[in-house]
Parts: structure tokens; sequence; C-alpha cells
């Protein structure tokens, strides 16, 4: 197989690469799930605002100077300007976790993404330490079959249960990946291949789905797209 490239060095879990998720604690109590498809987490509030940030190091760089740097062209698993994020997993900045931003810009050489909080403020920051948000598809639900084509969005993720956390209403579920169908553009991460376990931990950019098959295409290298089960890619 082609390389995947040099960027996006997050994993999660007990995946290949080193990373970290906070996504069991400071505002996020879960309760047992009722069956392998979904459960019912106890959902705590977090800030998503914040005011006079100051600069946190390596995480906290300022970006502001950098607009008119000459950008290569994009790597294909970059995470689009644009995308909602949730910072997580910081220990220098650990006020700005559970802080809700927007990706700006990737900064190559420094291997950042330069995100905007809310409230104005702009740092560079590891991917490792954000996790991607966006409205997704549920599929295949057994116990909530109702649900089933339902639009709903992904909250956070559970490394411990390996679940999304979703909004469905006035209600936050546990989501299992293999019922969650990730929009096409989204960068995901690889993970659970038993043929080409070198993949595992890489980041993908999904292309597509193909609902009569399961299965997204997903870019792994500048030149290759592969087919995947939904339970192969992770939204983080």
């Amino acid at each position: 197989m082609g390389g995947m490239g040099g960027r996006g060095k997050g994993g999660f879990g007990g995946f290949p690469q080193n990373t970290s998720f906070f996504f069991s604690s400071n505002g996020m109590s879960p309760s047992n799930s009722d069956d392998d498809d979904f459960g019912f987490p106890g959902f705590g509030g977090g800030p998503s605002t914040f005011q006079n940030f100051g600069n946190q190091g390596s995480f906290g760089s300022q970006f502001a100077g950098n607009a008119g740097r000459k950008r290569s062209r994009a790597n294909f698993d970059e995470i689009p300007s644009g995308t909602e994020v949730l910072v997580h997993g910081l220990k220098s900045a650990e006020h700005l976790n559970h802080a809700a931003a927007r990706v700006v810009s990737y900064d190559n050489a420094a291997d950042r993404y330069a995100i905007n909080f809310q409230n104005g403020k702009k740092f560079k920051i590891k991917r490792s330490n954000i996790q991607q948000l966006a409205t997704v598809e549920l599929s295949g639900l057994h116990k909530r079959p109702e649900l089933n084509g339902k639009h709903v969005r992904i909250v956070q993720w559970d490394t411990n249960k390996e679940r999304y956390i979703v909004k469905v209403g006035n209600t936050h579920l546990y989501v299992g990946p293999a019922h969650v169908i990730l929009p096409s553009g989204s960068r995901g991460t690889i993970t659970g291949l038993r043929k080409a376990p070198q993949w595992n931990g890489k980041h993908c950019a999904i292309k597509s789905y193909n609902k009569a098959n399961g299965k997204y295409i997903a870019q792994v290298s500048d030149t290759r797209h592969v087919a995947m089960k939904k339970e192969n890619v992770i939204l983080v």
C-alpha cells in the first residue's frame, strides 16, 4: 500500500498512535449502556467560551501573524477549514478543555491546527487534542429502529466504551461506530483492520458511503482509495 504521509499523528484508545482522551471525565459521567447499540450517558456541562487566554507554550502560540504565509497543497487527511471541534486532553491549559472552536487552517511546519474559539481567540493545537464534531446519520439500530435514518449531532467520543455520544432531541445516547454514517468529506481515523493492521491509527478522508454494502470509500494516501466498514473509521 502507498504511504499515508506524516500528517495527523493522533490516535485513540489502545491503537498504535500516541494519544490521550478525556471523554469519560470532567463533564461526562456515563451510565451503563443498555445494549451494544446505544445507551444513555449522564451528561454534564462544560465551558464553551473563555476570556483572557494566555500563551500556553507549544499549545497556545497565537497564529494571528501567519495569515500571509504561503501554504502548500492541502494534505488529503487534513481537517478542513471551518470544521467544528472540541478541545480535550490539554495538560498545561486545562481550562481550555471542553471548549468549542473551529478549524481555521493547518500549519505543516508546526504540525498544528490553527483554531478559533468562540470568543475570537486564536491558537495552534495538535490534532490529538481536538475532537471533530459533526452531524451524522444513524443506521442499523435494533432496539430503537425508529431512530434509523435520523440525523443527529456527535457531542463527544467515549474512549472507554468506544462509543459516540450523540444528541437526539433533548437526550444524549451512546452509539457504536457501526451504527453511525459519517458524512462525505469527514476526516477519520482507521481502526480494527485485521488484514492490514499497519493502517490502524492512520487518518483518512471519507469520499462516499455505499448503503448497499455498508462501506465507505476512503482515501488513505495521495493516490489510493479503499472500501472500509463503518466500524473501521472513527471521527477523532
